[in-house]
């Protein structure tokens, strides 16, 4: 509906044309005018009203988003501290481990082959037998 269908005064003053128009006229349009001005500061007001009301209620999602994305990134950073104390005690646990291969590897050299010669002349030996053993006819 046109705004100025709401004040007919003001509608019957602009479709007039001037030698018909009189004081009268003038004075209710004067007043639906009035009338208008409220009107529309009304609509206005009312309009800004619901646009603060529409920018509130999307400050609020807003809000409720950054705090849900707030406290998942502090669980996420809580994870990653876990997994990053984790891979440090796998890292510790792995170290340990190598060393304690590492002192084995020398145990057994020590006991194994400290001396290389012992160690040939064992091996020959036990060849030197077996075949010994073995021309004779025993197994």
């Amino acid at each position: 509906m046109n705004f100025l269908n709401k004040f007919p005064n003001v509608l019957a003053l602009s479709t007039k044309p001037e030698t018909q128009i009189t004081q009268e006229m003038i004075a209710k349009a004067n007043a639906d005018l009035a009338e208008a001005k409220i009107t529309g500061v009304t609509l206005l007001s009312r309009e800004a009203a619901e646009a603060a009301q529409a920018n509130a209620d999307k400050v609020a999602d807003l809000q409720t988003k950054l705090d849900a994305a707030t406290a998942n990134a502090s669980a996420s950073a809580d994870k990653i501290t876990a997994l990053e104390q984790e891979v440090t005690k796998l890292k510790a646990d792995n170290q340990s481990a190598g060393d304690n291969h590492t002192s084995i590897q020398g145990k057994k050299t020590e006991t194994d082959g400290a001396d290389p010669q012992q160690t040939a002349y064992n091996a020959s030996s036990f060849d030197f037998n077996q075949r010994a053993n073995k021309a004779l006819g025993k197994s």
